[in-house]
């Protein structure tokens, strides 16, 4: 009865080291894909034909708009010192806030080609910055003077609370963006199963 014992002790002493010494051919696989946004190694996935030249064709046309932002941002201080009327000035913040949304988009579209992968962390995280942001939009903007805004929360006298058209489209932002996180998740389970 011992004897039994101590081969079976011996046996998995055995299977320890070879577990540790022998590599499976997988791990070999693994360690020979690149390095993602936020150091994901996982394998790609076969993007369509469709799918690729829209992805193509919207990194091409948020990449041109990306770079008014840059321009935006240069120029920001001389735009706005020469503005004389406050619905200028509300303009050009709703110029900058699309102008961010079109570069934060760009990026996710970049991850997206990276990484071959029609959901990744880059994505979700980008598409929640993106919420917050027309989110928190929603609520600064209306306290600028001469800001207007077809649908107001809470408006008393001339003052409102929040601007509801991006207050809407900020929570729906970030339910898509949530939406994507579980999609990840489920491509990620999915991968590991298979």
């Amino acid at each position: 009865m011992k004897e039994e014992k101590d081969e079976k002790i011996l046996i998995n002493e055995l299977e320890n080291k070879r577990v540790i010494i022998e590599p499976f051919e997988s791990d070999e696989i693994n360690s020979q894909d690149s390095v993602i946004i936020y150091r994901e190694a996982e394998k790609p996935v076969r993007l369509t034909l469709g799918f690729k030249i829209l992805l193509g064709l919207g990194i091409f046309l948020s990449g041109i708009n990306s770079v008014f932002f840059f321009y935006f941002i240069v120029h920001w201080r001389q735009e706005v010192t020469n503005i004389t009327e406050p619905f200028e000035f509300t303009k050009k913040l709703n110029n900058l806030l699309f102008y961010s949304i079109i570069l934060l988009c760009f990026i996710m579209l970049v991850s997206i080609a990276i990484s071959k992968r029609p959901f990744n962390s880059a994505l979700y995280r980008l598409g929640v910055a993106i919420g917050v942001l027309v989110t928190a939009a929603a609520f600064i903007f209306p306290r600028f003077k001469g800001y207007k805004a077809a649908f107001k929360i809470f408006s008393v006298k001339g003052h409102f609370l929040a601007n509801g058209d991006y207050l809407i489209i900020g929570l729906l932002i970030l339910v898509m963006a949530l939406l994507m996180r579980y999609g990840y998740k489920y491509q990620s389970n999915s991968d590991m199963t298979i």
